[in-house]
């Protein structure tokens, strides 16, 4: 377990030197104002992002079904993964740390510079926007829970719906998806990394279920929208300069075209 963490910690320090391919520093073009046009884009991007309608799309086809009692009942009565509900609920506290950890080492590792104090700076502008999706995520799960009131398998309480554990976590890895793009990582570095945060946030949202304190649409549910709000807020106020790019072409003749093109 140990060498492979050290492996990811060696290629993320050896990716934090330096700046942007554009130049700029990462979290140094954070913004308060991003505008109508590209608040709207993140939005729609972040919903129709991978990460966020297939969790809610199968949220929805379970509760048509009528198979969420049954499968949360089953997961309950057998114990597939984690042996006891005791143990679930530990290593739902494990996943948690790992999507947290795995966030904040990705944000420390974007680069920023090597100056110190425009490095601080920049990195206090981005962990600013970051920790606004997570808290923000947080609150928002807690309205729902109030809202909707589902009492949970285990009978304890009736805020099952959704998940915290699925949100937090989820919008924690849906960040630190987003600061990996912007680290000059090989594409196979980068792949397993993804592919490790999503176990991550599954492994978590599987722990609830079997720990009998959500149904499996509250972990779904809670997933999209972790994911959602970690999309958008970075895309929409992190203001990263990549989002942009000019390119140029040489027409037959004399003439010439420019093309200005938005990444959310």
């Amino acid at each position: 377990m140990l060498g492979p963490l050290l492996a990811v910690a060696c290629a993320l320090l050896a990716a934090a030197c330096g700046t942007l391919s554009s130049g700029r520093r990462w979290g140094e073009d954070a913004t308060l104002l991003p505008g109508f046009d590209r608040l709207g884009k993140a939005a729609k991007n972040a919903a129709l992002d991978p990460w966020t309608w297939v969790p809610a799309g199968g949220a929805a086809v379970l509760s048509i079904a009528g198979w969420d009692e049954n499968i949360v009942a089953w997961a309950r009565g057998h114990h597939p993964l984690y042996g006891s509900p005791e143990h679930a609920e530990d290593m739902g506290h494990v996943m948690r740390a790992i999507a947290q950890d795995a966030w904040i080492a990705s944000l420390v590792a974007t680069p920023s510079g090597d100056e110190t104090l425009p490095w601080m700076v920049a990195k206090g502008q981005g962990f600013l926007v970051e920790w606004s999706a997570v808290a923000l995520t947080d609150k928002l799960t807690t309205v729902l829970k109030e809202a909707v009131d589902r009492p949970r398998p285990d009978g304890s309480d009736t805020h099952s719906f959704p998940s915290s554990g699925a949100s937090n976590t989820s919008v924690m890895a849906m960040l630190a998806h987003r600061n990996l793009d912007s680290i000059d990582l090989d594409d196979t570095a980068h792949d397993a990394m993804v592919v490790g945060l999503g176990l991550t946030e599954a492994a978590e949202g599987w722990s609830r279920v079997e720990a009998g304190k959500h149904h499996v649409t509250d972990v779904l549910v809670g997933t999209a929208l972790g994911n959602f709000m970690g999309h958008f807020i970075h895309d929409a106020f992190l203001g990263l300069p990549e989002d942009v790019r000019i390119e140029g072409w040489m027409l037959p003749g004399d003439g010439a075209a420019l093309a200005v093109s938005f990444r959310f």
